[in-house]
């Protein structure tokens, strides 16, 4: 069995190579007007970010603890020592 080439015509050949002339154009500026649309979302981005300022805050907070007693602060107070409300429950019951 002998496998023969078919003979393309030439204005064929020249009708498919002008097809993929403009074809091959069509995919160039697809892809100029995704990366100018991709450059112009990251450039919009930051300047959306730019508009916050960050401020930083430091706080300080005196804790009264008596007679150098722990004092636990954060979700919630944890104070090891006398409390008013201890004592005021001590001097009613007496």
């Amino acid at each position: 069995m002998e496998n023969k080439v078919a003979d393309v015509p030439y204005i064929v050949h020249e009708a498919e190579m002008a097809r993929m002339e403009r074809v091959n154009k069509r995919w160039f500026w697809a892809w100029v007007i995704t990366f100018i649309l991709l450059v112009g979302c990251v450039a919009g981005f930051q300047w959306y970010e730019s508009q916050f300022v960050e401020e930083e805050n430091t706080i300080t907070q005196d804790i009264d603890t008596g007679n150098g007693n722990l004092a636990l602060t954060g979700i919630g107070d944890l104070y090891y020592g006398e409390s008013t409300s201890n004592s005021k429950n001590a001097q009613e019951n007496s």
